[in-house]
């Protein structure tokens, strides 16, 4: 941290948009539940049976503790990604 105080002004921000998108692991929590959601296959028919089948991935991703370390594992990866396409998306799919 005192490195970077001491060289506040040396260093030159470049420009990033707004949208991280595939950088944001929320983002990627959001995806997975779309896929549970939709791997299950039923009908979403109300707004209380989306909420209630939202909870219930959530739940389910979050029982066990490797999920959420995954998900801090993959920062470094995406963003050694993001720099090897030159600052273009890390998941190219997206």
């Amino acid at each position: 941290m005192q490195w970077f105080f001491e060289n506040t002004g040396k260093i030159k921000p470049i420009p990033w948009p707004a949208d991280f998108g595939d950088l944001m692991v929320l983002e990627l929590v959001w995806e997975e539940i779309v896929g549970m959601i939709n791997q299950k296959g039923n009908k979403i028919s109300s707004e209380e049976t989306l909420w209630k089948e939202i909870t219930r991935c959530w739940s389910e991703l979050f029982e066990e503790e490797v999920y959420i370390g995954g998900l801090i594992y993959t920062i470094p990866v995406l963003l050694n990604k993001v720099f090897n396409n030159h600052g273009d998306w890390a998941i190219q799919n997206v």
